[in-house]
């Protein structure tokens, strides 16, 4: 018998997972970001010098405005890209030949993404449940900490996994997927942590009925994400709407929804709404200099106000942040889009608890390298640096549940690898060939050293079709 665990095949396409999460790390260091303030701000500009670019990286909501701008120029770049290469692939002999199927398919197929104006009416109504969804989870990180319970979110994006695209779900992915369970649990602890320390930059300490509220409320946005990436495998797949164009529309869409909301943000100042607790503080962060009795959570006023009296060499740094931004943000959506396609939407949701590993070891590597230190001065270990850990740890369980759910990891016991596509592929090409005797091979499939290689099958098979083809 041989080991109970062993490396496994790479997919080529796991790289899109990779540049999705080096993309939106990149995106977030262009602005600065944190974790509950335990560490120096990571931000790419204020790593030179901290005296610049207090004010303007505040003004998220405009920032974002400006990357959907950049988007649909850059998606238009992409579309005349693509229809380039489309047309170079027809016109070569060789390519038509080995790809004539597809293309066949492609261009006799009638239900296309523009074959009616009901299917550009339903993506419009998915661009918006996008951005919709992705906006409200901003606010929601940056107010309901600790109360995203990422086990739901794997279950509901399997759950339309299942329905819409008939998916099975095997052995070792119920056991990767059940892993995600454990670090739940440490939110829990999290929460708790946070609540007999009474820490008040917390909105759900002052009140605690927004634990349960928040908890639903999660469940609901992930559930409007989940439907939202199963929709965009369904429009790629089977009504072949390109990369660039489902970019073009996300943008459109982005641009047209964060103009209204900027406009109504710009004239909705946040210390005149009634609250007693001053709940706003959480998301509104936007105010005029120093004064206190202007609270917004985005302003198109204080945003060129502040530019116009910032000096020249700051108005030089945001043209730069802003153009950062907007390539970053296009590539983080451009591969976030590829990874949906060439793998699955389930994909998306494994990566998270990657991003978030990536995410925080930066910020710990930041802060030894700048103040030799693993927090900073005023965080008591006994509380926020506790946190830190338990969610690290959690995002380090969930991201080995990701390696097994991606085969990258196998687990030779229990016949948790029995179902991983190195050996049914194996089983498969045995069968083709009438080997007999299949249970007494898959056993000799655990044994490493004896196993046949997925992608000499792969070869082999794609010399076999390509003889018969002749």
């Amino acid at each position: 018998m041989g080991k109970c665990i062993s490396c496994g095949l790479i997919n080529k396409s796991f790289k899109y997972i990779i540049f999705t999460i080096v993309f939106i790390i990149l995106y977030r260091a262009t602005y600065g970001y944190n974790y509950y303030d335990c560490f120096e701000e990571m931000n790419i500009i204020r790593i030179f010098s901290k005296d610049i670019q207090k004010n303007l990286p505040k003004h998220k909501l405009i920032h974002l405005l400006f990357s959907y701008i950049g988007i649909i120029f850059l998606s238009y770049i992409l579309n005349y890209y693509e229809d380039y290469i489309s047309s170079r692939e027809c016109n070569n002999p060789e390519i038509n030949k080995r790809k004539s199927r597809v293309i066949l398919i492609h261009h006799n197929n009638e239900n296309t993404f523009y074959s009616s104006n009901k299917s550009i009416y339903i993506f419009l109504f998915i661009s918006f449940l996008w951005i919709f969804e992705e906006h409200l989870i901003i606010i929601y990180k940056d107010t309901l900490k600790d109360l995203d319970f990422w086990f739901f979110d794997i279950v509901i994006i399997s759950y339309f996994n299942v329905k819409m695209f008939k998916v099975k779900i095997y052995k070792h992915q119920y056991f990767a997927t059940a892993l995600n369970i454990i670090p739940s649990i440490l939110k829990i602890f999290t929460i708790y942590i946070s609540w007999i320390n009474n820490d008040q930059k917390i909105i759900y300490i002052n009140n605690k009925w927004f634990i349960p509220i928040g908890i639903i409320l999660f469940i609901i946005l992930i559930t409007i994400r989940s439907y939202v990436n199963s929709k965009i495998k369904w429009f790629i797949d089977l009504k072949y709407i390109s990369t660039s164009k489902l970019l073009k529309y996300y943008g459109i869409v982005g641009a047209i929804i964060s103009s209204i909301t900027c406009i109504i943000t710009t004239y909705v100042n946040c210390i005149n709404i009634k609250d007693i607790n001053n709940n706003y503080e959480y998301i509104c962060n936007v105010y005029y200099y120093n004064d206190k009795n202007t609270k917004y959570f985005d302003s198109f006023l204080i945003y060129f106000e502040t530019f116009k009296n910032t000096v020249w060499f700051e108005k030089i740094i945001e043209v730069f942040i802003i153009i950062a931004g907007i390539i970053f943000l296009f590539f983080h959506k451009l591969y976030y889009v590829l990874v949906i396609k060439y793998l699955t939407p389930v994909h998306l949701i494994f990566s998270i608890p990657i991003f978030y590993f990536f995410d925080k070891s930066i910020l710990l590597i930041n802060n030894l390298i700048v103040k030799k230190a693993f927090f900073k001065e005023d965080v008591k270990i006994e509380n926020r640096g506790i946190k830190f850990i338990l969610d690290l740890s959690g995002d380090i369980l969930s991201f080995l549940g990701f390696l097994i759910y991606l085969e990258i990891i196998e687990l030779n016991c229990f016949k948790f690898n029995y179902n991983t596509k190195n050996n049914i592929t194996q089983r498969s090409y045995f069968e083709s060939y009438g080997i007999s005797k299949v249970n007494d091979l898959n056993n000799s499939l655990f044994n490493q050293e004896n196993s046949i290689n997925i992608q000499d099958i792969e070869n082999d098979e794609d010399l076999s079709i390509s003889n018969n083809n002749e």
